[in-house]
């Protein structure tokens, strides 16, 4: 998510995993076989599309936004408010980058600016003891490589929220409760769109993202764990 003064326009156009978050996400349920079992639908507020009604979806993936949550923009506030309105369904949520900062901000947790130079590249993570142990990590090591890219982080968690990983001190991954997990890196995007999204800012980063990550396993377990796609006995 993005507006047009800050997010160059059309910069995922021509990408060959296609141009926005509803391919990126349809591309891994393919790579997990997942394509006939979920049926994915798309809003980008900071364009202007309409909220649905909370009732509309069975699970919500909210993905990554080039802006700090606290800017406080119009479509964030919208964004924050519709979502405390989702955690009252009960039903799944993941939120990746720029939505764990916003599921966080919405459940009363808080968002800062990391010292320093931002997180960029592919990386392991740590998991805590509740992280090796959940669904959202299964089928991962205890260092999972993941897609890094992001100025800001969860300084505060909401209250009552697991961590399950960490990154230099950065909250990675949260169990909110109610099947609301979110992370602070990027599952739905392959190394290519990470070197084209943050390139523009840092220069040649050719190096800096790998193939080999943790994403497709992330999307399968949030699926598969919350129960939105049922276990085959």
């Amino acid at each position: 998510m993005g507006d047009d003064d800050v997010l160059p326009k059309g910069l995922f156009d021509d990408a060959p995993e296609g141009g926005t978050d509803l391919h990126w996400m349809q591309r891994r349920l393919d790579q997990v076989g997942l394509h006939n079992d979920i049926e994915l639908a798309y809003v980008d507020i900071s364009q202007g599309d309409e909220l649905p009604d909370v009732d509309t979806f069975d699970a919500v993936i909210v993905g990554g936004s080039i802006h700090n949550v606290n800017e406080d923009r119009v479509w964030q506030r919208k964004g924050i408010e519709w979502l405390t309105q989702w955690r009252e369904t009960s039903r799944p949520l993941l939120g990746m980058c720029g939505g764990h900062q916003m599921a966080s901000v919405a459940l009363g947790g808080s968002v800062a600016v990391m010292d320093g130079e931002p997180n960029v590249g592919t990386e392991e993570i740590e998991l805590t003891e509740a992280g090796r142990s959940h669904f959202l990590f299964a089928n991962c090591t205890q260092q999972p490589k993941v897609h890094l890219g992001h100025f800001d982080h969860v300084d505060r968690p909401p209250a009552g929220s697991t961590v399950l990983a960490h990154y230099a001190n950065i909250n990675m991954a949260m169990d909110m409760g109610r099947n609301w997990l979110t992370v602070q890196f990027h599952p739905e995007a392959s190394a290519s769109l990470m070197v084209r999204g943050w390139g523009g800012k840092l220069g040649d980063l050719s190096g800096a993202y790998h193939k080999e990550h943790v994403g497709v396993q992330i999307v399968s377990n949030f699926f598969v764990g919350t129960g939105v796609v049922p276990v085959a006995n």
